[in-house]
């Protein structure tokens, strides 16, 4: 699966078991997944074998163009993808979590240094771009906070585009999906 995704300029970044401050990231051997968890609740996984996670974000690739601001680092999934795209000028990302921030500075420096990262919570983010990709869950916030927080960046915009999880239960359900 992974050569059908390295066809589109795909490669998987970095990841690495680790454990700072609020955040810890695991490989879990039953479902050969690395696993992020911040303050003990899981935010994301990557399969090492299917890499599922990249095929859920070729829609995000697909539709970028250039500045793109893009809601949390993760494991860099869908930054690293955008890296390649030549319609992309400019990434930014809107991280709340440091030890996130810090964990990639760690791991992945040279793709850290291609990315904006502004440490603050998405939902009072104010700021302009050309495409806005949110991949964030939160199992508490429902459809009209997305709206709340999308109208808070319309200006110049574009394109939005809301990945949902395809497999809520997870990352515990609830919130739209569950």
């Amino acid at each position: 699966m992974l050569k059908l995704l390295e066809a589109f300029n795909y490669s998987v970044p970095k990841i690495k078991p680790y454990q700072s401050g609020k955040l810890e990231v695991i490989f879990a051997d039953r479902y050969q997944d690395f696993v992020l968890f911040v303050d003990g609740k899981q935010q994301m996984t990557y399969n090492i074998h299917n890499h599922h996670q990249a095929y859920e974000l070729y829609s995000q690739y697909d539709i970028a163009e250039g500045h793109c601001l893009c809601s949390g680092l993760g494991f860099l999934v869908r930054e690293n993808w955008l890296l390649t795209k030549k319609e992309v000028t400019k990434i930014t990302v809107i991280e709340k979590s440091k030890d996130v921030i810090k964990y990639q500075k760690l791991i992945n420096p040279e793709i850290m240094a291609k990315l904006e990262v502004i440490e603050e919570d998405i939902n009072t983010y104010k700021g302009k771009c050309d495409t806005f990709l949110i991949d964030h869950f939160e199992p508490s916030i429902d459809i009209p906070s997305y709206l709340k927080m999308c109208r808070s960046i319309l200006d110049n915009l574009s394109l939005i585009h809301i990945s949902e999880p395809t497999r809520p239960e997870r990352i515990g359900g609830g919130g739209v999906w569950g």
